[in-house]
């Protein structure tokens, strides 16, 4: 791999493009030596997977460590009192 390419400042950038292609913009990137960390939140699980996916296939030599989370959303745990 040409080593402009390794740079972790191209790495983030391809990175974000990809994701932005992707309709996903509120994800943190992040490049450490060989590993990529993505972290925030999504709505689903299947959209977890697919955007851990995607950049491992960006970066096939490079370890994904995939960070987001899924947004639990749900019912209240109790009504509200209006008293």
């Amino acid at each position: 791999m040409n080593e402009a390419r390794r740079e972790p400042e191209y790495v983030v950038a391809r990175i974000r493009r990809a994701l932005e292609q992707e309709a996903e913009l509120g994800l943190d990137v992040r490049v450490l030596r060989d590993a990529i960390y993505l972290a925030g939140v999504v709505a689903t699980e299947p959209r977890r997977a697919r955007l851990g996916t995607l950049v491992a296939e960006l970066f096939p030599d490079r370890h994904v460590v995939n960070g987001i989370r899924v947004a639990v959303i749900g019912e209240p745990a109790a009504p509200e009192s209006l008293e």
